[in-house]
């Protein structure tokens, strides 16, 4: 299994959630790699988010003296967020790529944060001084999260659109906006299927 966690650390997670410090790390790298596989995948598309994340890594292996090179400064603005102009040149704040993993990963950090597995089983966390938290109440707080970067993607999305000669790997035919953008489908399953017109025949 791939591991995240020189992506997304700890304390990118504990600016915009409730991370302890001392939170569980594997169970974090568990969820950072589910979450990709069954979210952010199927929102970008596998390629364009392999795309991102070699980007990002070549991002981060850059020292504070070195300048960034010019083929990688647009990526810097997607992973970590700031903000552009909509078809209406309404300015806007964009979140980045970075929040709206750290949302859907930390969704699926509390599902399975909250159980242990054991040799008789998984069993709820619980320790003399707390009690554990009802089931309901652990997948509202997930999904709260998860809606939250339902919210960010909007965003990301848009901007994407806007930009997309930016991002060559990024499949644009899900893109609709008011100043136009065209794209080429080539996404796969993940995306939803649309244009298709159906004629009603009637039988003589």
């Amino acid at each position: 299994m791939n591991s995240y966690l020189d992506l997304l650390k700890v304390e990118d997670f504990r600016k915009v959630t409730i991370m302890t410090a001392t939170c569980n790390k594997a169970k974090l790298d568990t969820a950072i790699n589910t979450s990709r596989i069954l979210k952010i995948d199927s929102l970008l598309c596998y390629d364009f988010v392999s795309d991102i994340i070699s980007k990002w890594r070549l991002i981060n292996a850059l020292t504070p003296e070195d300048p960034v090179p010019e083929e990688l400064v647009n990526y810097v603005k997607l992973i970590e967020g700031g903000e552009y102009q909509d078809c209406k040149d309404k300015v806007k704040n964009m979140e980045g790529f970075k929040t709206l993993w750290i949302y859907y990963a930390y969704g699926e950090y509390t599902r399975i944060n909250h159980f242990d597995d054991t040799p008789n089983g998984l069993v709820g966390k619980t320790n003399e001084f707390s009690m554990p938290t009802p089931n309901g109440d652990v997948n509202n707080f997930a999904f709260k999260y998860e809606n939250m970067g339902k919210f960010v993607f909007e965003n990301i999305k848009e901007y994407l659109c806007l930009n997309k000669d930016l991002f060559p790997k990024f499949d644009a035919c899900d893109c609709v906006l008011s100043c136009g953008c065209v794209g080429t489908c080539g996404c796969g399953g993940t995306k939803k299927v649309t244009g298709f017109k159906f004629k009603v025949i009637k039988k003589r």
